[in-house]
């Protein structure tokens, strides 16, 4: 109703199109995802040119996969990444194949996902997006833990706390510091998964973000609970 009346208002749709992204990246924010596609697909409707086009299929495809969505999802993210080679937008382009990388990973397919990170890592270097470099490397990082390369996963764990801290990612800090115990905790290296996983904690809490810290409040559980101690 709201769309019909800006039309009838004479909106400009591409004005009307970037109102209808922010709306949903707001609600997609907030956990109500089936909502936010309500907004990202009237807004492709509006044939968008291709900058704008590619955040709103690549922020369509993020919602689809937070609800278990995969399969739909794949060709979204695809024509998000063709969209911003279109308009030569290397910044997002570099986060399109970090969302492929991503999509791959809970498909199970880890090498396909390394891949797609190292090509992400490779681009967001090039325009000198650190935050996203980061996050690359720890996302790089989960991929060799789940290969069972614990060393490797460290390195670009460490890698991905380093630039964490210089870009000020506190959120991001946190995750690398609970990746990290978890590398300690599959070489047995107990007290000091503790100590990083205690880290980790008190910096989620800081940022109030409650399922990493029920991540690392769970681990610490085990922990306790394998080892006698009481928490």
């Amino acid at each position: 109703l709201a769309l019909a009346k800006a039309r009838e208002a004479g909106v400009e749709p591409g004005l009307l199109a970037r109102g209808l992204l922010a709306l949903g990246s707001a609600r997609q924010a907030r956990g109500r995802l089936k909502e936010s596609l309500e907004d990202f697909e009237p807004a492709l409707a509006l044939s968008p040119g291709p900058r704008l086009a590619a955040r709103l299929h690549s922020f369509l495809a993020s919602s689809l996969v937070q609800l278990g969505a995969l399969t739909p999802a794949g060709p979204r993210i695809h024509q998000a990444l063709e969209l911003a080679r279109s308009a030569a937008d290397r910044w997002f382009e570099g986060r399109v194949l970090g969302q492929l990388g991503r999509l791959s990973q809970e498909l199970g397919d880890f090498d396909a996902a390394a891949r797609f990170y190292e090509r992400a890592l490779a681009v967001h270097r090039e325009v000198g997006d650190r935050r996203f470099e980061g996050i690359a490397l720890g996302s790089l990082g989960s991929t060799e833990l789940e290969k069972a390369r614990a060393e490797q996963a460290r390195a670009h764990f460490e890698q991905a706390l380093a630039i964490h801290r210089e870009v000020g990612n506190r959120r991001s800090e946190g995750v690398a510091l609970g990746n990290l115990a978890n590398v300690y905790m599959e070489t047995g290296r107990v007290e000091q998964a503790v100590r990083t996983y205690l880290q980790a904690l008190a910096i989620h809490r800081e940022v109030g973000d409650r399922r990493s810290e029920g991540h690392a409040l769970g681990n610490l559980g085990d922990i306790y609970r394998e080892t006698g101690q009481v928490e």
